[in-house]
């Protein structure tokens, strides 16, 4: 089987979503199958494009690719709008999969309410763009394709009631953890140390965030904050911060796996106030890492956590729930062991191997039945 998976995100080691694909593809080349990676990085004249026309322009490029290679591969997997050139066209080259890594519809209306309540309107011709032509152009060709791809049920639900696929072609998957992840911890006594993975935007609910360690940081003089993957300059985000809490925030731009394995191992609490999300490969890793959780029943969080049984779900928005959350995982540390071994039981569900065997299954199951 030879497969395509087309990206509209950056080759980089970075990328969450580049991320998944690699480790997809060592797993498929090991069962004898082969999928090559493409992204807009392989087109060095979409450099000089502004990113607000990528979504036009890049899909038009990925089709003439494929019309001179079409001979090439069984199946192409396209990312969100990727594809929707190549899937309107009336006789399509190969079969195909539409794989959403956060259902943009769903985070534009989350982001259209934000600006809204932040009294900052999206500009007219963004609305324009990412509210009107390009769900209609996505939808037309997730109608075009032979499965759709989304990642979790929230996801699944409105692709199922918006039309925008058969119902049967709607498949959830997951992301996968590495075994690296999973930590034999054993739980101390006091908390020191709150981990943050993410990067620093509002979206991820950094304002929450902020606010929470202000108010939880000014009982507990010897906690720490360590925020990780930023890919913002450190001291951009200590400045986030009240100057009396600045010196408490550890800020790790950048790491590798090894070293993501490492601070979550160091860490006692993880939390995520996140607004919007698909499925957070931080929120899996640190439930492997047998971490007690605070995060928000945001994407897939609902499907793999339950509030009081293997994490603590708090409302979105809500600093004030942030932290009385927080302050109840730092004043009992029987909880925190509780929490931290359900989550850890549970992400073994979702390990790399388990994940991409699922992830072949349905690639298997779409070349082996007749094209939509």
């Amino acid at each position: 089987m030879k497969v395509l998976a087309v990206l509209h995100t950056p080759r980089s080691p970075h990328s969450a979503v580049y991320i998944v694909y690699e480790q997809l593809e060592r797993h498929l080349r090991a069962r004898g199958h082969t999928l090559a990676i493409l992204t807009p990085n392989d087109f060095p004249r979409l450099r000089r494009l502004h990113p607000r026309w990528l979504p036009l322009v890049y899909p038009l490029v990925v089709d003439r690719w494929l019309q001179r290679r079409r001979s090439t591969f069984d199946l192409v997997s396209f990312h969100s709008y990727a594809g929707w050139r190549a899937n309107l066209r009336r006789r399509r080259i190969l079969k195909s999969i539409t794989a959403f890594h956060g259902l943009e519809p769903l985070h534009y209306e989350e982001l259209f309410a934000e600006m809204k309540r932040l009294g900052r309107p999206l500009k007219l011709r963004f609305r324009a763009l990412h509210g009107w032509l390009l769900p209609r152009l996505i939808r037309l060709s997730c109608r075009r394709s032979d499965r759709v791809l989304c990642l979790n049920q929230t996801e699944a639900a409105y692709l199922r009631q918006h039309r925008w696929a058969d119902p049967a072609s709607v498949v959830v998957f997951s992301h996968g953890v590495s075994e690296e992840f999973f930590i034999d911890r054993t739980f101390a006594p006091e908390v020191s140390t709150l981990c943050f993975v993410g990067q620093w935007l509002e979206r991820k609910g950094i304002g929450d965030l902020v606010e929470a360690f202000r108010t939880i940081a000014a009982d507990h003089p010897a906690l720490r904050l360590c925020c990780v993957g930023t890919l913002a300059d450190p001291d951009h985000v200590r400045a986030s911060f009240p100057a009396e809490v600045r010196s408490r925030v550890d800020v790790h731009p950048r790491v590798d796996h090894h070293e993501l394995a490492g601070l979550y191992a160091r860490a006692d609490v993880f939390v995520l106030p996140t607004l919007f999300e698909g499925f957070s490969l931080a929120l899996l890793e640190a439930m492997a890492a047998r971490l007690p959780i605070v995060t928000t029943p945001v994407g897939a969080a609902p499907d793999l956590l339950e509030n009081g049984q293997n994490a603590v779900l708090v409302p979105v928005r809500d600093p004030r729930a942030l932290a009385s959350a927080l302050a109840q995982l730092l004043e009992d540390a029987a909880l925190r062991e509780r929490l931290g071994r359900a989550a850890q039981s549970k992400a073994r569900n979702f390990t790399l191997e388990r994940v991409n065997e699922h992830l072949l299954l349905v690639l298997t199951q779409v070349l082996a039945f007749p094209a939509a």
